[in-house]
């Protein structure tokens, strides 16, 4: 009867240890995504101190608004929440399309104000520069 008993417990306790719970990093990468949008700025960077992002779109800007052309970049991306990369998509406003080479930003680290972007390599490996923003 004790055997039974102890088997019992030991079968409990295993069952308590590899519960998980799946819905809290989703909130986690949703909450990541809501953050990043909004106008960034970088006073370090004197032709292009905004950063913004937008639904799919992010821009490289030397004024808040929205690029259309000589006064920024402009890009599409997609973000990975478990990895923190925007993969992005430069738009080539002379031949009016993007280009197919990719450029990658991690996200180093995010809060309401601020702002600590990586950008990578080809590999995602190696970090070229770390930018620094805060919210406007």
């Amino acid at each position: 009867m004790k055997t039974f008993r102890l088997i019992g417990m030991a079968l409990l306790a295993l069952c308590v240890t590899f519960t998980s719970c799946s819905n809290d990093e989703e909130e986690d990468s949703n909450t990541t995504i809501a953050q990043l949008k909004g106008i960034w700025f970088n006073g370090e960077n004197e032709n292009y101190p905004y950063f913004i992002i937008e639904d799919g779109y992010c821009y490289f800007s030397e004024n808040t608004s929205v690029v259309t052309g000589n006064n920024g970049e402009k890009y599409k991306y997609t973000f990975d929440s478990k990895t923190n990369i925007m993969t992005c998509y430069q738009y080539d406003f002379e031949e009016s399309k993007y280009f197919s080479q990719a450029d990658y930003f991690k996200v180093k680290s995010i809060s309401a104000t601020k702002l600590t972007l990586e950008i990578l390599d080809d590999n995602q490996v190696e970090v070229y520069e770390t930018m620094n923003f805060i919210k406007k």
